[in-house]
């Protein structure tokens, strides 16, 4: 269970009493060891929280409930990025095809794929060598494998736990740093799995 909190964000870089402003984050209620109520006229409630609570524009559970709807991911104050996947035929036939990810997750065709890259070379979330590497990649890659699109919340620990598990059957082909963080934990993984080539076989 998780308590989903929204106040001050904790800042990460300038020392412990540093703020990123005013923000949701979930907490593990295992990890919380105490909780003190504080009145709202206390001087240690932030001024721009207790403007929101004064005019009662303070976030409520529904809208929680749109943000996850908006994109995959329990990270709901995490920015939105596009993700594509490729599954091999079987599995999608298996394990993908008409189940239940999340609202945004569908099927798209190769041709909307090539699009999907296009368009993320004109708002700049890929370069021209990112986004040429990623095409010759696709050309390399069967039309006829199944292709899926999806919003998701980046760094969502929930969405890449997700993503390892479809390994090796699906392959990250957007967003270029996710592609990139999963590609650096296959050659991690592939230490722990490797044999001298002069060791016999079993």
């Amino acid at each position: 269970p998780y308590l989903c909190g929204y106040g001050q964000v904790p800042g990460r870089s300038d020392g412990p009493d540093s703020c990123n402003g005013i923000d949701f984050r979930n907490y593990r209620l295992d990890r919380i060891e105490a909780i003190a109520p504080l009145p709202w006229q206390a001087t240690t409630v932030p001024d721009e929280l207790y403007q929101q609570f004064w005019h009662n524009t303070l976030p409520t559970p529904e809208d929680i409930g749109q943000r996850i709807a908006d994109a995959w991911g329990f990270d709901y104050y995490q920015p939105a990025e596009v993700l594509v996947l490729r599954f091999d035929p079987e599995w999608d036939r298996r394990y993908i095809r008409n189940s239940l990810r999340h609202e945004t997750f569908a099927s798209i065709s190769y041709a909307q794929v090539e699009r999907l890259m296009d368009d993320q070379l004109t708002t700049g979330e890929l370069t021209v060598p990112q986004h040429q590497a990623l095409r010759t990649l696709l050309q390399s890659r069967p039309s006829t494998d199944a292709y899926y699109q999806a919003r998701y919340r980046r760094h969502d620990p929930n969405v890449r736990q997700r993503l390892r598990a479809w390994r090796p059957h699906g392959e990250v082909l957007l967003p270029w740093a996710l592609r990139q963080r999963m590609a650096e934990e296959v050659r991690q993984e592939a230490q722990f799995y490797h044999e001298d080539e002069d060791e016999d076989d079993y």
